[in-house]
């Protein structure tokens, strides 16, 4: 019953008729207790004004998210581990540029715009 699906595939790249591939703007990376709610609290927040987010789901060590975040070229992660939701921060990491800092959550808008990663406009 096989149908070769990968041969399709091969075929569909070869013909270049593969839809392109979105590019992805932000990362979650989320590790220890309690840390799920904030991830989704940053990810409706960003997605909200226009942002293309992928966030970590399971129990993933951040060491494996970062290097998944990076594999999906993100440009920015973010991070969010206990200490952050204790203190209501986020921990941005700048791709490209290897560095990163920690923001609180309600300057995160400004600090991705300032990035200069740009929102998709809303449909």
């Amino acid at each position: 019953f096989a149908i070769g699906i990968e041969r399709i595939m091969l075929e569909l790249q070869v013909l270049n008729k593969l839809p392109a591939r979105e590019s992805l703007d932000i990362f979650i990376a989320n590790f220890g207790v309690n840390t799920e709610m904030l991830a989704f609290k940053v990810a409706k927040l960003l997605r909200t004004n226009g942002y293309n987010v992928i966030q970590n789901m399971g129990v993933n060590s951040f060491k494996s998210q970062l290097k998944k975040a990076n594999n999906l070229g993100a440009k920015i992660t973010i991070i969010i581990g206990e200490e952050e939701v204790r203190t209501n921060n986020v921990t941005i990491k700048f791709m490209a540029m290897e560095r990163q800092e920690t923001i609180l959550f309600d300057d995160i808008i400004n600090c991705v715009n300032k990035a200069g990663v740009k929102a998709y406009a809303k449909i």
